[in-house]
């Protein structure tokens, strides 16, 4: 398959971006956490903003296993090349 390298590096893209926005949505939680306990922030806003930012750690975890099965097809997908080639 001539294409599988390509695709693996787009996956590895993936991965890298999904690692930096699980990282920021921890953050951004910390963040918020210290500024509540600081000034006394709105609880209502509070759980939805973190709710909102759990949401975007479960969405991440999803993108890993999508990207776990992306590439289980291309290794599917290479070992059809054998059986691909035109016998002459």
């Amino acid at each position: 398959m001539q294409t599988g390298n390509e695709m693996r590096t787009c996956i590895k893209n993936i991965r890298y971006y999904t690692g930096k926005l699980t990282g920021l949505a921890s953050k951004q939680f910390d963040l918020d956490f210290d500024k509540g306990e600081k000034n006394k922030a709105n609880s209502d806003a509070g759980t939805i903003r973190a709710d909102c930012i759990a949401a975007i750690g479960i969405a991440t975890e999803w993108l890993n296993t999508y990207c776990g099965n992306i590439e289980v097809h291309i290794t599917n997908a290479e070992e059809q090349d054998t059986e691909m080639e035109i016998p002459f």
